[in-house]
């Protein structure tokens, strides 16, 4: 009999410490510590030695997609980690842990991406460089996305970062020219609006870099139209690039760069936002409202 008591006492300070961390968070990495069954079921990736007090079908899972009612995409996370939009009911744990439409605050042992996306580049970034078909043929010269397509593909990196309907920048192109918003030169502002609303997106234009950086948490992305200038050397002349993910570093808010010229090295990179604060804001083009919000 005191055997049977010692054991039952044993048990019940070994059990609470095998069960306390399931549907709680991982160590460094953003995940929940689930069965693998339930990882697997729901899309997500196992990580082994992230949940140390959980037995050995109780793993991390980390990188797990969800789905809004309207079609968004997002990333299950806790909701202190989560600044863009949380959405109930779309993730295993308990309800603290939510479909994230927006970046998330990365553990410092995981990835530092501020944005829902994974790794250097995107399945949805463009490098302008690699479109060379030629669209249309202005004073002799041959034109396409390579040549002067950064808008096109910015739009479409922006159309596939939202999950829209997948569009490629040589169709943006095409029916920019036959629509008469190209003349050699590259597209407008109102171009870029008028061919985003023909596939399922608005975009918006203005100069408020507080709006923008709410766009950007709320899981909008933003294309950014930039003029030369001294830091970054985004441009020597014009140029579209596209913003999507941010995050505050010591009270900075930085946002995601992806510059769909592909012979520099500004494709998920973070850089300061605000003109104050060094920021990209000072490479506007300075044409009116240089920041197209898009949704």
């Amino acid at each position: 009999m005191n055997f049977n008591l010692k054991l039952i006492l044993t048990l019940l300070v070994i059990i609470p410490n095998i069960i306390a961390d399931v549907n709680g968070g991982c160590s460094g990495r953003n995940g929940i510590c689930i069965s693998t069954d339930k990882c697997s079921n729901y899309g997500g990736e196992t990580f082994s030695g992230k949940c140390p007090s959980d037995p050995n079908d109780i793993k991390c899972c980390d990188n797990i997609p969800c789905t809004a009612d309207d079609g968004r995409k997002g990333t299950c996370a806790f909701s202190d980690q989560c600044n863009g939009e949380k959405i109930s009911g779309k993730c295993p744990g308990g309800s603290d842990f939510k479909c994230c439409i927006g970046n998330i605050n990365k553990s410092s042992s995981g990835s530092s991406k501020g944005s829902t996306h994974k790794g250097g580049k995107p399945s949805w970034y463009i490098n302008q460089g690699e479109h060379r078909e030629t669209i249309c043929t202005i004073g002799g010269e041959r034109k396409s996305v390579a040549s002067s397509g950064c808008g096109v593909a910015s739009l479409a990196m922006a159309i596939g970062a939202l999950n829209k309907n997948k569009v490629t920048p040589e169709t943006l192109f095409r029916e920019g020219y036959k629509s008469n918003l190209y003349h050699g030169d590259g597209f407008s502002h109102a171009s870029l609006t008028f061919l985003g609303k023909k596939h399922g997106v608005s975009v918006k234009w203005t100069d408020n870099v507080s709006n923008v950086y709410s766009a950007l948490e709320s899981g909008k992305g933003v294309i950014f139209h930039v003029g030369p200038e001294s830091k970054y050397h985004f441009t020597k002349h014009g140029h579209y690039i596209f913003l999507f993910g941010c995050k505050k570093e010591n009270g900075v808010e930085k946002v995601y760069v992806f510059d769909p010229n592909g012979h520099n090295n500004y494709v998920n990179k973070l850089f300061p936002l605000r003109k104050s604060q060094g920021g990209i804001e000072k490479a506007k083009r300075g044409q009116g409202g240089d920041f197209g919000i898009v949704s």
